[in-house]
């Protein structure tokens, strides 16, 4: 019994390749032996016609097409090949049989056969047989179907099938007459069949059979793993050998041996029965013994099965649909207290506490429908206690009953009890530390923040390195054209221009130094300044970011006063206020106007400022005419991340940012806004009561001065310009770009030298490694370090060390003549 479909392919693969080369060899000898003239031997017996040459050949190509399809199904080159030739033998036969039909001579057989001269009747032999033609044609459309279709296509595959087994009934016929020594058609109006010919039929159709594989119905009738298949393989080869025995047998006796009819009946009857009852009875044991070994794994999967049920952890109950317990094992027994016997007469609704009776056959109802289902439930025990069970139950239609597994979850049930109280006191703990939570939130956030805002200081300080060397040469070119004024003249538009350029390079240095100091999150420094010219200066910024068509007034009062403030954070204040204004008038333009003026609170003001300690402030308003907010938008401006701004747009950071600058500043800010009509930002700053003088610009000779100075930088351009202002001085410059080699010159002569200015950031050794090495060998010459970063610098540790003066990178002229006379002079 080929139960296995790998095995049962390979048999049927193998059987049909048999088969097709067969039937190759048959047809290629016969047709050899028409071209010998010498087709007499394959006649079998001499009155027997012989193969027609025609059929030969479509034997040769119908058994190579064979043979492709099974060896090569998956060249699809072979396939199409494979298919034109099929086609080709199909057109072939059907001209073959209207030949016939019409009674008209094939061109083909006559060149063929044409040296053959025996007739049958009114044809001559190496003619096709009308039912060749018919059984090729047919098993032509078989094997066109197995070219053309995949085995996923079963159904074509099934048609290929029955019309193989129909050429091979046609053939059966054709052979049975010649076994009974009475061929058909023999002496009539049509042409025979050869017996080589219906033999080859035969193999054929075997071959195609075996092609479909377990695609068709008929392969898996004969060869499938059930008992159908088994008695069919058994009986069908034994009966069909019983008849043709028997027929073979009953033309012996009657027409050879000329016996009497009764005794041939009755010698068949007994022949037949002493070979059906060992067949029956062999079938018989067979099946037997299939029933038995059956029999035996279900009552070994039952009791398994048993064994399972009886010790598994979980209780079991098998209910049908009137509540009643059929079967229970012995865990839902110990789980519930009853006994097995007591508890299969009872019913469901009796164990149940959660629901009634009709609530319960609703339930069942729904499970039924559903076919399975897990919920939890109630159970009474014996005692009178109650547990908390859980339920999987599936409905098996096929014996109208519940399996269910039931599971203690008592203990499970007190644990999510004691879990939610404890959740519970926990919610209440947290309702009443809510505002703690939220601190540590903002705490968070903040953390994050300066986390972020360090990692931009540590690339901005990189960044200010590079880009102070090259504000130095700009400043210092500047500077160095400037030394000669009878040349460019004190008030030439040379002389402006360069000023301008010290200008932008001043504010570019001092942008470099607001954005490290913003990203280090560090307390800024805060001095006496005049609030409307720091104003001026940001509105005039702001001015040249936003559309022409939003209009900007400002009213600016000069007389405010001073503001002990950082400008920086002023200078954002305005930016962050007027980035707001602007998104809110951006799409229809509008108008914005900025006001700033002094004013006092007392006790007569109508509008109460609370958090405001001092009487006198400069209010600064931001007013546009926007789309506005509304009140619930007012009450959330502030909260650092929150935005009405689409994505991309905005962070939520601009207004959070400004309130936490006002607040650090011992200020207020307000806001009044309506949905559709504008808003307007109200900020209120103290003004501070000094007798300090702002410092005028007025210009101060520079300080000459002599001495031999080593000035170190690893920026050539800013070495020549140094030493070109140092020299312009009266100074005396030794430069050198490498810090190893100054030190080398230092160490060869350190009495020759009254002062070093070193860079800070320098590849090899850094300006304070220079520094102290210097120091050990001379403790008392004076040391200056620049950098573009000096907040980055340990002041006291670098003043411990010996250094006496540092400056800022980019310098001016006057910037480092001062600090020179400053450490030389010891000040």
């Amino acid at each position: 019994m080929l139960t296995n479909n790998t095995n049962l392919r390979t048999h049927l693969d193998v059987t049909g390749k048999i088969c097709s080369v067969s039937v190759v060899l048959i047809a290629s000898f016969i047709l050899f032996c028409w071209f010998l003239g010498i087709e007499k031997i394959t006649q079998i017996k001499s009155d027997y016609i012989p193969m027609a040459p025609t059929t030969s050949i479509g034997f040769i190509f119908t058994g190579l097409s064979l043979f492709a399809i099974i060896r090569w199904y998956s060249y699809r080159k072979i396939r199409i090949i494979n298919s034109v030739v099929i086609t080709v033998c199909l057109c072939f036969s059907f001209l073959l049989f209207m030949s016939f039909i019409y009674n008209v001579e094939f061109i083909l057989e006559d060149f063929l056969s044409g040296h053959y001269d025996e007739m049958m009747g009114n044809f001559r032999y190496g003619r096709m047989s009308p039912i060749t033609s018919i059984s090729f044609i047919l098993s032509c459309s078989a094997l066109l179907f197995l070219i053309v279709f995949s085995p996923e296509r079963k159904f074509f595959y099934n048609i290929s099938a029955i019309l193989s087994l129909c050429v091979m009934i046609i053939n059966f016929i054709v052979t049975i007459g010649y076994f009974y020594d009475t061929p058909l058609f023999y002496g009539g109006t049509m042409i025979p069949v050869a017996l080589t010919t219906s033999i080859n039929f035969l193999i054929l159709s075997t071959g195609l059979l075996s092609a479909t594989k377990e695609n068709s119905w008929i392969i898996n009738r004969l060869f499938g793993p059930s008992i159908h298949a088994f008695l069919l393989r058994f009986f069908l080869p034994s009966i069909i050998i019983l008849i043709i025995f028997n027929g073979w047998l009953d033309l012996i006796m009657l027409y050879h041996l000329s016996l009497n009819r009764t005794l041939v009946i009755s010698l068949s009857v007994l022949i037949s029965i002493s070979i059906i009852i060992p067949i029956i009875y062999t079938v018989a044991s067979k099946i037997c013994y299939i029933m038995e070994k059956t029999r035996n794994e279900v009552k070994e999967r039952e009791e398994l099965n048993r064994l399972i049920l009886s010790t598994a952890l979980e209780g079991f109950c098998l209910v049908d649909t009137e509540r009643r317990l059929l079967k229970v094992n012995a865990s839902y027994s110990k789980m519930t207290g009853y006994t097995v016997e007591e508890l299969v007469e009872m019913r469901i609704h009796e164990l149940d506490v959660m629901k009634s009776s009709d609530e319960i056959d609703g339930h069942m109802k729904d499970l039924a429908t559903k076919g399975f289902g897990i919920f939890e439930s109630r159970h009474r025990c014996k005692n009178g206690s109650v547990i908390d069970v859980e339920i999987s139950t599936r409905f098996i239609p096929s014996i109208d009953c519940f399996f269910a597994f039931i599971r203690d979850i008592t203990e499970r049930k007190k644990d999510e009890n004691t879990i939610r109280e404890i959740n519970i006191r926990l919610q209440e703990e947290i309702l009443e530390h809510k505002r703690t939570e939220k601190e540590r939130f903002n705490l968070e956030t903040k953390l994050r923040q300066s986390q972020k805002m360090e990692a931009i200081g540590t690339l901005a300080g990189g960044i200010a390195h590079d880009f102070n060397n090259i504000l130095a040469i700009i400043m210092g070119r500047a500077e160095l054209i400037m030394i000669d004024e009878d040349k460019i003249g004190k008030n030439s538009l040379m002389r402006d221009n360069l000023d301008n350029i010290l200008k932008a390079c001043n504010r570019a240095k001092e942008l470099v130094k607001q954005i490290l100091t913003f990203s280090r999150q560090a307390e800024q420094e805060k001095k006496p300044v005049k609030i409307c010219k720091v104003i001026e200066e940001a509105i005039d910024f702001v001015r040249s970011t936003i559309p022409s068509d939003i209009e900007i007034i400002r009213n600016i009062d000069d007389k405010t006063g001073l503001v002990l403030a950082d400008q920086t954070q002023i200078h954002q204040i305005i930016l962050n206020l007027c980035t707001n204004a602007y998104h809110a008038m951006k799409d229809n333009g509008g108008i914005m106007e900025i006001n700033l003026v002094k004013i006092t609170f007392d006790k007569n003001n109508n509008e109460p400022y609370y958090g405001l300690d001092r009487k006198t402030y400069v209010e600064l308003s931001v007013k546009d005419t926007g789309t506005g907010m509304d009140k619930l938008t007012m009450e959330r401006i502030f909260e650092p991340y929150f935005t009405t701004k689409s994505f991309g747009e905005g962070t939520g950071m601009g207004l959070s940012v400004v309130h936490g600058i006002v607040k650090n500043h011992g200020g207020e800010i307000k806001v009044y806004s309506e949905k559709g009509k504008g808003s307007i930002f109200k900020i209120y700053l103290p003004v501070v009561e000094t007798d300090e003088k702002i410092e005028a610009d007025i210009e101060i000779p520079l300080l000459s001065g002599s001495g031999r100075i080593l000035f170190v930088d690893d920026e050539a351009d800013i070495v020549k310009i140094s030493k070109k202002m140092l020299e312009s001085l009266g100074y005396e410059v030794i430069d050198e770009t490498d810090s190893l080699e100054a030190l080398n010159i230092f160490t060869r002569d350190p009495d020759i030298f009254d002062l070093v200015i070193t860079d800070y950031s320098m590849p090899k050794m850094t300006g304070l490694e220079l520094a102290k090495k210097i120091l050990d060998l001379k403790p008392e010459i004076p040391v200056i370090l620049c950098s573009g970063n000096l907040d980055n610098l340990n002041a006291e540790k670098s003043r411990k060390i010996g250094i006496r003066g540092f400056i800022d990178k980019p310098f001016r002229k006057r910037i480092i003549a001062e600090m020179v006379q400053k450490v030389l002079k010891g000040m």
